[in-house]
């Protein structure tokens, strides 16, 4: 993704595609890196250990995002048609507002 997502932001720029796509493409770097979102349209499940019946189960979230509460105003202004709480449900994924910390220590029980 690093390797191409300049020549998506180039075309970003140069309106040969909508801007949408290139914030999907930049936070689907950023959180390849291990960084946080922008946009909030990356989400990830994971099967966990449930500590109370000792069974795996999906844990589904959307990933951190950076400035988390006032993600909708940028989705707006790149030109997304949903907020990060439709978008989420559209994908299955009940929305909430995680750190990398806690969701580590969910993954790690």
């Amino acid at each position: 993704i690093s390797k191409y997502y300049k020549l998506i932001e180039n075309a970003g720029k140069n309106k040969e595609l909508p801007f949408r796509y290139v914030a999907m493409m930049l936070d689907r770097k950023l959180t390849r890196e291990g960084k946080e979102q922008i946009y909030g349209t990356q989400v990830y499940m994971q099967m966990v250990n449930n500590p109370k019946t000792g069974k795996k189960e999906p844990f589904e979230y959307v990933l951190p995002i950076k400035d988390a509460k006032n993600v909708n105003k940028r989705r707006k202004k790149a030109g997304f048609d949903s907020t990060v709480e439709e978008n989420a449900q559209r994908l299955g994924v009940v929305y909430k507002v995680y750190t990398q910390d806690q969701i580590n220590d969910i993954i790690n029980k």
